[in-house]
């Protein structure tokens, strides 16, 4: 049961990470913001 809980609240808190990220970064090309593909590496990186 610990396990499933920890497991729970990590994925809770990688879903608000990723919300917030979006929020922050929207996906439109804007060259004063990061590169694009940055989210997509900060996704894989956390499902590695």
């Amino acid at each position: 049961m610990k396990m499933h809980l920890k497991e729970l609240i990590i994925g809770s808190l990688l879903t608000i990470l990723l919300i917030g990220t979006i929020i922050t970064n929207p996906p439109t090309p804007n060259p004063c913001n990061d590169p694009p593909g940055t989210g997509s590496t900060i996704i894989l990186v956390h499902h590695a």
